[in-house]
């Protein structure tokens, strides 16, 4: 009698403590991300940026090597992976953006395995779903850029960390503390090549070993223990090691590549960190849900047990720290303070968000009669209380999916429309125009004849021909009248132009295809040996054929 007592579960269900990450939970973010990421993902027209990821992927190892050298070396590594990827799958827009799809889907797919030893199971798959259904983890989750591989990257060095840690179990057990010599080396290795793959794919993601920081620190503090921060010193100083020559060597080209963006005005920091949080989101409502949930985890993590109270700090400076480092950071010299740069913090807010959901769910249920709960005395066996768990965070979980979906659905309509990859500041700012790439690129496929000669005017877009060229394909072989070097051959994005225009048409053929991009007149031997013969006027862009006068 007395152990049937024993064993029989309470009249109401314990909150759900941290445990490691082998209820699978994690599957369903990474899925829904996977596939919230690949609907639509070729409705968006190529922006300036992909265009540079398509062309100097699409080089030899040497012709890459060659721009590296002048350009873009801190996005080398990226440069290299999708190398490798287009020559097996092709460089079609599907292909080249589904590495993005799939790193996306990694990331949710950890977001909720961080949360699983954090906040608990519930939590990290709130924290999950929600993380897959924000407008910004589409929007670039369908980027040819290394933004969703950084997001990736750092969830997975915050989960190995974690690890290295022994995060969800508890303190004080002296077996666990025997054995973690015997594989803090292999622990702590992992977690070290995950920062070095951080570094690799973007260097402003290695701000997020500020928050990693703390984690150490309170774990420290918690267990008494003193080994773990200097095995986090001591990996991390080998990793930035590693690192540092290509540190320098970037940071050498960070005036020509960043010289455009102004540091945040810190005058009016209410208006430069609300734009960011929007800008993470990618969506009005969705960063004020995102808010209101995050604040429910913080209000009501009070008075619970210290090991979730570190978790919830655990997420606070993930998310919050990397953004003042480098909101610092952007006022020392070049501005890094852009909120792409910084899409590594919503795994953090994100489970924050789902930790108070989860909370408060917890809080109302505890308001509620007994028998509203379902939680007769002496009902339940063990089998049923796990299916009414099972059933409790499925409901859950499809509710948050159905709101999530509601309050961002016009945000992810905008991000998949034709031009939207031109608005990187999304919802923020008035919307860009965007240039005709592929528009200029069908009437020449479908006007123009090969043999013909085509010439670029691109102005400060250096991007226009490459654009075009990607797009044109082999629909129509053109003769590239005014140029000498193509960017390949010259180890930059720009063709290098023929230093004698008249001399070059001399020898082209009669017929001339003009792309302006700058929308002026040609003036020079063009207008003066030429008569325009057909006109075609795009979005920002306009293409003409030119007849040789006789």
């Amino acid at each position: 009698m007395l152990s049937s007592l024993r064993t029989r579960p309470p009249a109401v269900a314990e909150p759900e403590t941290p445990g490691p990450d082998g209820s699978r939970l994690w599957i369903w973010p990474g899925l829904l991300a996977l596939l919230v990421c690949l609907y639509g993902s070729t409705s968006a027209q190529l922006w300036r940026d992909e265009i540079a990821s398509v062309s100097a992927s699409g080089r030899s190892i040497s012709q890459l090597f060659s721009l590296l050298h002048s350009v873009d070396a801190s996005t080398g590594f990226y440069y290299l992976v999708l190398h490798g990827w287009s020559e097996l799958f092709g460089t079609s827009l599907l292909a080249l953006r589904l590495p993005s799809a799939l790193a996306m889907a990694g990331a949710a797919a950890l977001t909720a395995a961080i949360g699983a030893r954090l906040c608990g199971r519930q939590a990290g798959l709130i924290g999950g779903l929600l993380f897959a259904l924000l407008p910004s983890v589409s929007r670039y989750g369908q980027e040819v850029r290394a933004y969703a591989f950084a997001v990736f990257a750092v969830a997975l060095a915050t989960l190995l960390l974690l690890r290295a840690l022994d995060w969800s179990e508890s303190s004080g057990d002296a077996d666990r503390a025997a054995s973690v010599p015997r594989r803090r080396l292999g622990a702590w290795t992992a977690y070290g090549a995950a920062i070095l793959l951080v570094g690799l794919f973007h260097m402003v993601a290695l701000s997020c070993l500020t928050g990693h920081a703390v984690a150490v620190l309170l774990h420290g503090f918690r267990e008494r223990r003193w080994g773990p921060p200097a095995w986090f010193a001591g990996t991390v100083s080998a990793a930035v090691a590693m690192l540092s020559p290509l540190l320098v060597f970037a940071h050498g080209q960070v005036g020509y590549q960043l010289g455009w963006l102004l540091p945040p005005d810190l005058t009016r920091p209410v208006h430069v960190l609300g734009a960011l949080w929007v800008e993470l989101a990618a969506s009005y409502y969705g960063a004020a849900l995102l808010a209101l949930l995050a604040g429910v985890g913080l209000l009501l993590c009070r008075r619970q047990p210290r090991i979730r109270r570190d978790a919830v700090a655990v997420l606070v400076a993930g998310g919050v720290l990397p953004v003042v480092a480098v909101l610092v950071l952007s006022q020392l010299g070049t501005s890094y303070f852009l909120a792409r740069y910084l899409l590594f913090t919503l795994p953090s807010f994100c489970l924050l968000a789902g930790f108070g959901l989860v909370r408060g769910r917890e809080v109302a249920g505890r308001l509620l009669p007994a028998r509203r709960r379902g939680a007769e005395p002496g009902r339940g066996a063990e089998p049923g209380g796990r299916r009414s768990g099972r059933a409790a965070t499925a409901v859950l979980a499809g509710l948050t999916v159905a709101l999530a979906l509601v309050v961002t659905v016009p945000d992810q309509s905008a991000v998949r429309a034709y031009g939207s990859h031109e608005w990187t500041s999304y919802p923020e700012g008035a919307k860009p125009d965007y240039l005709a790439y592929q528009g200029a690129a069908d009437v020449l496929a479908t006007r123009a004849h090969n043999g013909q000669g085509v010439i670029v005017l691109a102005g400060y877009n250096k991007m226009v021909s490459l654009g075009v060229d990607y797009y044109l394909g082999s629909r129509v072989h053109l003769d590239p009248v005014w140029v000498t070097e193509s960017a390949a051959q010259n180890g930059s994005y720009g063709p290098t132009p023929c230093p004698d225009l008249a001399a070059c048409l001399a020898r082209g053929p009669a017929d001339v295809w003009v792309v302006n991009a700058q929308q002026r007149s040609t003036r020079g031997v063009l207008d003066r040996d030429y008569t325009v013969s057909e006109t075609y006027r795009l979005p920002d862009v306009t293409v003409s054929l030119l007849v040789r006068k006789d």
